[in-house]
């Protein structure tokens, strides 16, 4: 049988409890690019956006430069990353 010592952390360090740490944050370090491209790409708009610039690419079907195309969608989703990391790494707790 284990004895709770309340209000003393280091009594309690010996019996390893588990700890009452709550994360709420959507991403870590290592998982913040994967996650975010997959969510963006979860938005109707971002995949129409991404197959035109996949068929501006095509010299024989579109006149225009691919750069018109993939340089918007880089910028939305750019601003869009930048805008989840600071909403993770600003959440209150």
């Amino acid at each position: 049988m284990h004895c709770v010592y309340f209000d003393d952390r280091e009594k309690n360090k010996n019996f390893n409890y588990p700890s009452n740490y709550i994360e709420t944050s959507k991403y870590n370090l290592a998982t913040f690019v994967p996650r975010c491209v997959f969510y963006q790409f979860s938005r109707l708009a971002n995949i129409f956006f991404l197959v035109t610039a996949i068929v501006q690419c095509i010299p024989s079907v579109s006149p225009l430069h691919p750069v018109t195309a993939i340089g918007p969608l880089l910028l939305v989703l750019s601003i869009s990353m930048v805008k989840e990391a600071i909403e993770d790494w600003v959440t209150p707790i």
